[in-house]
């Protein structure tokens, strides 16, 4: 989710960013695959289709954004109308 709701998506304005995502979902990994860490945490992996069935539910939130970016598209102010200042 941090990678999709960038305020420029594609660029790499923040490289960090890329690392943390990598960081996080790597610690996150190791705590449930890794027999020391998943003996310490009182994790137990996913099944193959369980695995499946997440990550299909967690990339659902990107294919709606991308959905209603395409049904409704943000529509720029006229240039004859001012912006709204100050909000």
């Amino acid at each position: 989710m941090a990678l999709g709701s960038r305020a420029r998506p594609g660029s790499l304005a923040n490289p960090f960013l890329l690392v943390a995502v990598r960081v996080a979902l790597s610690l996150q990994a190791a705590g449930v695959y890794l027999p020391p860490l998943r003996d310490l945490l009182g994790t137990e992996p996913l099944r193959p289709t369980d695995l499946a069935i997440a990550a299909v539910l967690s990339g659902l939130g990107h294919v709606v954004m991308r959905l209603q970016a395409r049904l409704r598209p943000e529509r720029l102010p006229k240039a004859g109308l001012p912006a709204a200042q100050g909000r």
